[in-house]
């Protein structure tokens, strides 16, 4: 049980930080974003090198060179600013099951028990969808580990 507790509160407390830093420094650059906007409209001439690098490489990207300045910094802007959504959510569902983490630590037997099924379930969604593999690791080994009591019943 005491295994158990301190796999929990550490892989808990690790994925709270690993996902709260990536919460925070992606919610920044979509905060950030229109000073970056303007950035590259007042500095133009990297944009103009970066598209005329792009069309060299990629001559079916010669559109670029076509539209005008704010056009061409909110095309590149975009997928920037959709990546820096994806992380903070990504973030915040990490946070969620740092905090799972950290509610296991009390409740576990009355929330997944001795049910395989919702071990499973439990051990997948994490790899799927939580931050940090090594926190993932610990989550897996606590999930799983036996406790002393139990490994005696059984043995017996």
């Amino acid at each position: 049980m005491k295994s158990r507790v301190i796999l929990f509160k550490t892989s808990g407390i690790l994925k709270i930080v690993l996902a709260g830093t990536i919460f925070l420094l992606f919610l920044l650059v979509l905060l950030l974003s229109g000073v970056l906007k303007n950035f590259y409209l007042d500095n133009y001439t990297l944009v103009e090198e970066m598209v005329a690098e792009t069309v060299r490489n990629d001559p079916s990207q010669a559109f670029l060179q076509t539209m005008d300045n704010a056009e061409v910094v909110d095309y590149i802007m975009k997928p920037v600013i959709q990546l820096a959504l994806f992380f903070v959510f990504y973030g915040l569902i990490g946070i969620g099951f740092g905090v799972l983490n950290l509610v296991f630590t009390r409740k576990y037997d009355d929330l997944i028990g001795d049910k395989t099924s919702k071990k499973v379930w439990f051990v997948v969604m994490q790899f799927l969808f939580a931050v940090g593999i090594i926190t993932n690791i610990l989550s897996t080994v606590a999930v799983f580990v036996k406790d002393k009591k139990k490994l005696n019943e059984d043995l017996q």
